[in-house]
């Protein structure tokens, strides 16, 4: 194999062009959009919003005329991409789903430890109930869904269909429909 060499501001040019961060902005579409987050893997997914949410600084500063209604249609209208952990909380393509498999086994340990730490363990007890609350009812925030109070552990969930829910996510069991503030409402 033939040694290229390339110099360090080659280098910097093409690793901007490549993260989207030149001067020349597409214009914001759907298909943009999805195929950038397909070249990239994936983008951190912050929903708190102080000055924007992370997501949305993050596409309006590679996409001129980006509006965050069209992140939104992508996840919970079309669902072509999803928001789910990879590394951190992270919006990829649902073509992706499949290759996480693993991550979701281990989150599933990961929150079994953690809801056993906030003494709310009882709420797994629940899954077979949310899935028939959620076929039944269709798409439910923990708060349609009455199950109990979590005990006074050290922090975390107030209410048991809150552990039972966000459990069930991150096992992969459940995915957000839509997000109104930081609530999910799960399907």
């Amino acid at each position: 194999m033939e040694e290229i060499q390339v110099s360090q501001e080659e280098m910097r040019a093409y690793l901007l062009a490549y993260q989207g961060l030149t001067s020349l902005k597409p214009l914001a579409d759907e298909v943009v959009i999805v195929d950038f987050i397909k070249k990239v893997g994936c983008i951190q997914y912050d929903p708190l919003n102080m000055v924007g949410r992370n997501p949305d600084l993050m596409l309006q500063s590679r996409f001129s005329n980006y509006d965050p209604v069209i992140l939104e249609h992508l996840l919970y209208g079309k669902q072509k991409l999803i928001d789910g952990w990879d590394k951190m909380m992270s919006i990829y393509s649902v073509e992706d789903w499949p290759f996480f498999q693993r991550l979701r086994a281990s989150k599933v340990r990961e929150m079994e430890g953690i809801l056993a730490y906030r003494q709310s363990l009882e709420a797994i007890q629940y899954v077979d109930e949310v899935k028939m609350f959620i076929e039944s009812h269709g798409p439910a925030s923990p708060l349609k869904l009455d199950l109990g109070n979590a005990k006074n552990g050290r922090w975390g969930h107030g209410k048991l269909s809150s552990a039972a829910m966000d459990y069930m996510w991150n096992a992969g069991t459940l995915s957000v429909k839509e997000k109104k503030t930081p609530r999910k409402y799960t399907i």
